[in-house]
């Protein structure tokens, strides 16, 4: 078996990988389909990682128990190639913006991309404020798969318990990804994101008062709705606002500043199990999050997004 210092060098990797990925597909999406389509594009690949969410679990299973990890492994490892040489069928439109402006022909450095990206979110009040609400969301939520297996120990019902929760957040992920794409909403608003994490926060906040492992899967499944409906909104108003030429640093600092809760929060999340109880856990977390949603209802700019009498810039400053 491998030493621990292995996987912590695994993890930093994957880490490092999914920072220039996660900006890179979002600016592919805005290529491919059109912008009406924004919102039924992101609830098929949402749909879609959701049900390999459940499916791969299952599957894992399988395949430790008739080969091991190691059989695991390599197949794991040939799916992400054969999924990369997909990508050589993918059509994309051309980005003429881009291309026609000066600045699309010459050589930029990094560190001038980046700062762009910070500029532009500092001056779109819409995109700053759901970056912050996305960071304290995240907070709030990053300690509900860490407390999961505490849960199932708290009722008793071992790895069977703790598969069924876990499939609760896949399948309602599942079903919320469905559900948006039948329903075909061209216009998401930011509105639409800040009212799904504040039904997440709710589902976390009452974890603490379940009675068994089926009534803390239940509200996982609400979890898992109220995931994809956050992650379908926000991309889709995110591809809306933010001019494509701009999409890949602007989705840099974006998933920089909102994930960057992500690491601390779950070690955070270890040593108040450990500290104050899973309870105290579940209680913060969806606080935090139901408290963030609930205060950028407050700011104008979401406030005005997407009404009759009010005119939205290119900056994304929405103005009456």
């Amino acid at each position: 078996m491998p030493e621990l210092w292995f996987f912590y060098v695994m993890a930093v990797i994957f880490g490092l990988v999914d920072a220039f990925y996660w900006p890179a597909a979002g600016v592919i999406r805005q290529r491919i389909v059109t912008k009406e389509h924004y919102t039924q594009s992101n609830s098929v690949l949402i749909g879609s990682m959701q049900v390999a969410g459940i499916i791969g679990p299952l599957a894992g299973a399988m395949i430790f128990a008739m080969g091991g990890y190691h059989l695991g492994l390599v197949l794991n490892a040939l799916s992400f190639i054969i999924s990369a040489g997909t990508l050589a069928f993918v059509k994309l439109q051309p980005q003429e913006s881009a291309a026609a402006s000066p600045a699309g022909k010459q050589k930029r450095s990094f560190k001038a991309d980046f700062l762009e990206g910070i500029r532009y979110v500092g001056k779109t009040p819409i995109i700053l404020t759901m970056i912050i609400v996305s960071f304290f969301a995240n907070a709030g939520a990053n300690g509900v798969s860490v407390g999961l297996p505490f849960l199932a120990e708290k009722f008793g019902v071992g790895a069977a318990g703790l598969g069924q929760m876990s499939a609760g957040w896949g399948i309602g992920g599942l079903i919320g990804a469905v559900v948006i794409t039948l329903i075909a909403i061209k216009n998401p608003t930011p509105r639409m994101t800040l009212i799904a994490f504040f039904v997440q926060g709710v589902a976390i906040f009452l974890t603490i008062f379940t009675l068994n492992h089926w009534y803390a899967a239940a509200l996982l499944v609400v979890c898992g709705l109220a995931s994809t409906s956050i992650q379908v909104f926000s991309s889709s108003v995110n591809q809306t606002i933010i001019p494509p030429e701009l999409m890949g640093r602007v989705g840099s600092v974006m998933a920089l500043i909102s994930m960057g809760s992500t690491p601390p929060c779950q070690a955070l999340a270890g040593w108040v199990i450990d500290t104050f109880g899973l309870d105290v856990l579940y209680f913060s977390g969806g606080l935090l999050e139901l408290t963030a949603a609930g205060l950028a209802f407050l700011v104008p700019a979401i406030r005005l997004y997407g009404r009759k009498n009010a005119r939205q810039n290119t900056s994304g400053n929405v103005t009456v």
